[in-house]
């Protein structure tokens, strides 16, 4: 079995438990950044949802044949708004469930998320480019700036997608935790500057 179909095994039934409950959900992390850059070898799929009290015993009653997940670690993510993983037994892929944090710019990615049809037989919805970079130079800024598989990640999506990424929106939202600086380096190593000498970065 391939890394594509060993992903939807995994996906399939924690997107479909969450599309029964009406619960939104989206694909980041290294599956998405390597589907708009450089692809790369990754066991670990991050998925943001809206999850709820009222939901905990549906999606874990769901899942449990076919995951190790922890109820108690599911119910207590929920409450403080944090993250728990799940480990699919056949594939050994882990899940890496982050609660969405009711924000502003959490609501937009909720909002921006795009369908895809990344998996045969499998739509799901995945972070947008934009989002993607943002989450990947906040981890990378949070981890001390050391992290190059993070600083690799972002400079394929930057190379990949130079002619379609939304600069006015990957500002908007950069400026605000102060990481501009470090989206500004990452396009010059990406040799990308050529998008920021219109003036519209002033950092």
């Amino acid at each position: 079995m391939g890394k594509d179909s060993d992903l939807e095994q995994t996906l399939r039934p924690v997107v479909e438990v969450l599309e029964r409950l009406l619960v939104p959900c989206y694909v980041g992390g290294s599956v998405a950044s390597s589907s708009y850059g450089e692809p790369r070898t990754t066991l670990d799929i991050d998925l943001v949802t809206d999850l709820r009290a009222e939901h905990i015993g549906a999606f874990t009653g769901s899942l449990e044949e076919n995951f190790v997940l922890n109820t108690e670690a599911v119910a207590e993510s929920v409450r403080n708004r944090g993250c728990f993983n799940m480990i699919h037994k056949e594939t050994i892929f882990k899940v890496d469930v982050l609660l969405s944090q009711g924000t502003e710019y959490a609501e937009c990615a909720l909002q921006r998320r795009r369908r895809e049809n990344a998996f045969a037989g499998l739509p799901v919805y995945f972070a947008t480019v934009e989002d993607t970079i943002f989450a990947k130079l906040s981890r990378y800024r949070q981890g001390g700036e050391v992290s190059q598989t993070q600083w690799h990640d972002i400079q394929g999506m930057l190379r990949m997608q130079k002619h379609r990424l939304d600069t006015t929106c990957l500002l908007k939202w950069t400026a605000k935790p102060g990481s501009a600086n470090l989206l500004v380096r990452a396009y010059r190593e990406a040799e990308n500057l050529d998008e920021f000498d219109r003036g519209d970065a002033d950092v």
